[in-house]
Order: structure tokens, then C-alpha cells, then sequence
């Protein structure tokens, strides 16, 4: 019988290993903290973060997980890939489809992680559900654990590689970034967006019909919060308008406090901005030897 865990690292040491009892307390629902936060568009998210204790031990298996190296398609949770990236392998003359899945992490069942550990870990059916247990929140992936998003893609492997097949057999270049997923090339069109749909829904998930775009070879796309033109990337046209804004607000500024509120924010849009258009970078470091 499985008795105990590998060793959590904590500040450099390590804990006791852990008993089957401990882990089945540390698995219940009631060691989550939630609330909701609100999203731009003013609906509410619900965020299930676990507690210290869970924690310790869900990051301990996310940075397990992490090391497994990820496919080159794969641009969230990957240290030197991002949103931009993510963007940026898009760039050229040819259609562009965007997708995201609903509800991404709360249609990832139990079952599945369960899945993930047993048949693709091979670990032994016990411990794959003791794992199971500690990383899922009512049946499911909870929404602000370290563990969400790579536990999310190796719980649904099997779905991301038949995309991959999909888009091999076509010469579409694809991109994932948590629940988005971006397909370009000269074959995509809506018969290739219906066989995306169909390898999504056959792996017990939905694509928004909402959020779904196909955007013509000729026009201007929007890639995870990045404008992708034929031959670079660019910054929204609401990002440069909240800029504008921001240094307007500095100039008016009636005390420090609030000079200082906006002298942050302004560094961190012009910063994420300089991910994708370099001169915002050199507008950030001025703003730096003014504060």
C-alpha cells in the first residue's frame, strides 16, 4: 500500500513526507478559499485558491509537471513563452482562426487527472487517486492553483495531439495559451474550424461560439490580446489610448500618492507594451528617471 508522498520543498528544506491521512485531509473541498474576481466585461469569475497547506503540495506537483518538457506549440506556463509569442508565430498572409474553450478549467473533470496520472504517468491506481484528489476542487481543475494550467494541457494530451495531427495533415501552424487556441494557414476556413470543434467536443469540452473568429488572410488579427499583421505585431488601439490616458492623468496629478498610483500603472502598460513594440521600452525607462 502507498503510505507516503515526496518530500514538499519549502524555502529550501524539506517537510515530512506526507501520510495517506494527512493527504486525504489536505484533499477536501474546504481547504479552498473562494471569491470572485471581476473581468473587464464586468462578469464575475469565481477563484478557488487553496490553502497554505494544499498549496505547499499543489506546487510541489506543478513543479514536477513543469519539467516535462511542453510541444513548441504549447506558449502559457512556459518560461520565455507568452502571450506574445503566442501571437507571434501567426505573423503572415493567410487566414487566421481564434477559439477558446469554455469553462476551461472547471470541464476538467476529476476523471480526466485521474486519467493523466494512471495511463500517461503510470502511476499505480492508489496513488493516482490520491493525486486526483488533491488536485482537483469539486470534481474539477480549480481555478487559482499553481497546478491549473499545465495540469490542464497534460489532462487533455491526448485532444491537444489530435489537433496537432490535424493541423500537420493540413500545414496549419497551431498555438495554445491556456483555454485559447490559434490555427493559421492557407487551409484554414470553416470544414477545418468544424473538425477543430468536433477533436474539442469529443474530448468533453466546448468551444465558445463567441469567442470564435476567422479572420481573412488580408486583415488585421487579434491573437491573445496582440494585433498580428502580415508582416509584424502590434498594440491594441486600446492599449495606446489607456497610455495616452495615463500620462494625461500624471500631468494632473493633485498630490504624490496619487502621482504615484498612476506613475505604476503606467509602467507596467508601457512594459507589457514593450513586449510587443520595443520603443515602449525606451518611453518606460524615461518614465523610470522621472519617478
Amino acid at each position: 500500500m502507498y503510505k507516503t508522498v515526496e518530500g514538499i520543498a519549502v524555502n529550501n528544506e524539506i517537510e515530512p513526507y506526507k501520510s495517506i491521512s494527512e493527504l486525504e485531509s489536505l484533499a477536501l473541498d474546504s481547504n479552498y478559499r473562494v471569491f470572485f474576481l471581476e473581468k473587464p466585461n464586468g462578469k464575475k469569475r469565481e477563484i478557488q485558491a487553496p490553502s497554505l497547506g494544499l498549496d505547499i503540495v499543489q506546487t510541489r506537483i506543478a513543479s514536477l509537471l513543469v519539467r516535462v518538457a511542453m510541444p513548441d506549440y504549447v506558449h502559457s506556463g512556459v518560461k520565455g513563452r507568452s502571450n506574445v509569442t503566442n501571437a507571434k508565430v501567426h505573423v503572415g498572409d493567410h487566414p487566421v482562426l481564434t477559439m477558446d474553450i469554455r469553462n476551461f478549467y472547471p470541464s476538467i473533470s476529476k476523471k480526466s487527472i485521474y486519467h493523466f496520472f494512471h495511463k500517461t504517468m503510470n502511476a499505480a491506481p492508489d496513488v493516482a487517486g490520491i493525486l486526483a484528489e488533491l488536485c482537483s476542487y469539486q470534481d474539477h481543475i480549480p481555478t487559482g492553483s499553481r497546478l491549473s494550467m499545465p495540469l490542464s494541457f497534460w489532462a487533455n494530451h491526448s485532444m491537444y495531439s489530435d489537433l496537432q495531427t490535424l493541423c500537420e495533415s493540413r500545414d496549419v501552424t497551431m498555438s495554445s495559451y491556456v483555454d485559447d487556441l490559434t490555427f493559421s494557414g492557407k487551409s484554414v476556413n470553416e470544414l477545418f474550424q468544424r473538425s477543430v470543434s468536433r477533436i474539442v467536443q469529443d474530448a468533453g469540452l466546448i468551444i465558445h461560439p463567441d469567442k470564435t473568429r476567422l479572420f481573412r488572410r488580408n486583415e488585421a488579427k487579434l491573437i491573445t490580446g496582440v494585433i498580428v499583421r502580415a508582416d509584424r505585431i502590434d498594440v491594441r488601439n486600446k492599449h495606446h489610448k489607456a497610455i495616452y490616458t495615463l500620462f494625461n492623468e500624471m500631468r494632473s496629478a493633485v498630490n504624490d500618492e496619487e502621482l504615484k498610483a498612476i506613475h505604476e500603472e503606467l509602467l507596467g502598460r508601457l512594459n507589457a507594451a514593450g513586449q510587443i513594440n520595443p520603443a515602449f521600452k525606451q518611453r518606460a525607462r524615461n518614465l523610470i528617471t522621472q519617478i
